[in-house]
Order: C-alpha cells, then sequence, then structure tokens
C-alpha cells in the first residue's frame, strides 16, 4: 500500500509503548521505547492500572524515561483519587461521554489541579468520537492548545472495531496535526498502529507514535514482546528516514519532550 506523501517533521517519532507491569516495562525499555506508559488494557483504552503497578515501574524507570499513565475516561473517577504518584511525567485522560454534557473543560482543568507539580495532562480525542460521545479531536485540541497541555493524544475507543485509520481518514489526522503544530502542541496517534499504519503514522507528521497491541504475542491483552518492540523502532526509524530523503525538514514542537537525538537513550 502506498504511503501518503506529506512534508513532516525532521524528528524522528517518539515510540510510547504501553505496559501493565514492571517486567513490561523492562522489555519495553530494553527494545528502544522512548516514553513508557502503564495502563492496563482489560479495564478499557485507557484502563487505568493500579498504583501499585505504577509504582513499581516507576521505581524500575528512576527518570530514566519519561513515564505516562492512564488515568481512565474522566468522568469515571473521582479526582480526589487522582493524584499520581511522584516521577509521573503525563496522564491521560479519554473523554468519553463528555459529548453528553456541557463543561468537561472545566472538569479537565480541575484534574490538572489535583495533579502533582511536575505532571501534565495529556487530554485523549477519540477517533472514533461519535461512538465513545466524546468532543470532536478539533474540540479536544482547541482545550490543549488554550490550556498549554504539550501533547494531545488522538486514540481509537472501539478497539475490537479497526485501527486509527479506519476510523478517521490520513488527510483529516494530517491537517490537524499540522494545525497542532503551528499552535505549539506535540501529537501523538495511536490505535492498531502496525505494519504499513507505522508508516501512516510518520508520513503524517506524528511526534509521538503509541503502540500496545502491536508489540504483544496476542494482541493488547497478550504479554509484551521485547523483540517486537525494537522491531516498531526499527520500522519507525526506517520509515522517518524515507520521509526525509523524499520530503525534506520542517521544524516540530517536540520540545516539550525528549527527543532521541539528544537523550542519550538506546
Amino acid at each position: 500500500m502506498n504511503v501518503p506523501a506529506k512534508q513532516h517533521s525532521a524528528a524522528v517519532p517518539l515510540l510510547l509503548v504501553s505496559v501493565r507491569n514492571a517486567s513490561e516495562a523492562a522489555d519495553a525499555s530494553a527494545g528502544g521505547a522512548d516514553i513508557v506508559d502503564v495502563k492496563e488494557p482489560s479495564r478499557g483504552p485507557l484502563g487505568a492500572a493500579d498504583w501499585q503497578q505504577v509504582q513499581e515501574v516507576l521505581h524500575f524507570v528512576r527518570e530514566q524515561r519519561p513515564v505516562s499513565i492512564a488515568a481512565g475516561e474522566l468522568l469515571d473517577s473521582n479526582l480526589s483519587a487522582r493524584i499520581v504518584p511522584d516521577g509521573t511525567q503525563f496522564v491521560k485522560f479519554g473523554l468519553a461521554r463528555c459529548a453528553r454534557i456541557g463543561g468537561w473543560q472545566s472538569l479537565l482543568e480541575q484534574a490538572q489541579n489535583h495533579l502533582l507539580a511536575g505532571a501534565q495532562i495529556v487530554p485523549v480525542a477519540y477517533a472514533d468520537w461519535l461512538a465513545a460521545e466524546s468532543p470532536t479531536p478539533r474540540e479536544v485540541l482547541q482545550f490543549a492548545t488554550d490550556h498549554a497541555c504539550p501533547i494531545l493524544l488522538i486514540d481509537t475507543f472501539q478497539k475490537e472495531r479497526g485501527g486509527l485509520f479506519e476510523f478517521w481518514n490520513w488527510d483529516s489526522i494530517a491537517e490537524l496535526i499540522d494545525a497542532a503544530h503551528s499552535a505549539g502542541t506535540a501529537i501523538a496517534l495511536a490505535g492498531g498502529l502496525r505494519g504499513d499504519r507505522l508508516a501512516w503514522a510518520v508520513a503524517a507528521g506524528a511526534d509521538v507514535v503509541g503502540v500496545r497491541g502491536a508489540v504483544c504475542d496476542s494482541g493488547r491483552a497478550g504479554k509484551l514482546q521485547r523483540r517486537l518492540v525494537a522491531q516498531v523502532r526499527h520500522a519507525l526509524d526506517h520509515h522517518h528516514r524515507l520521509n526525509f530523503l523524499r520530503s525534506g525538514k520542517r521544524a516540530s514542537p517536540t520540545s516539550c519532550l525528549t527527543t532521541r537525538s539528544n537523550s542519550g537513550y538506546s
């Protein structure tokens, strides 16, 4: 399948790998993950892991890499329970069912106020927002830019129904990334990204590419495999080089993140 063409970021996309526990965090790190993300896939698209698992991952990583955690859907838990462990850099909040109500922006602001200093909110826009009954990606991007969120994640809500590019076409995603970059917001893409869809994500200009199912032995509920993480890392590097040669380079708003060029990670 042909890869869409677009002038893209000069920075190699960072690889975010979702893990369940410290053992998987070790394999993700050894395989080339730039960001270790903690979640429990059995609890939904942004299922929150138990705090003990989060603490064990943070203890293992020891600030060698940024750590993000999935906090579930904004409407599903008590704000007072969302004070995250020290050392967490990013906290992802889903917005399922928020389209039913007014004032979801205020709820996200309250969530930010409950986080420890140093942790930043990553709002999640669902590519299948009608099914999720969530705000549109453009509305979530507006919140992200208005509140100086460093990253906006575009993901899928119906994990069993298809991947990111099956729910939302490449041109629309690329246009949203352009708008985000113009506003100084980085974009993470996730949701069934594997094979040629990794190339599509790179060509669209993603700053971060998130995976779970692509690096597990039997889908997102399976066990993470180090060799599969390494394969995805290699694929992202390969596709970036091809796109760089094809279209030249362009500045990208990834200064809020640790890039591979200066991270010292391998």
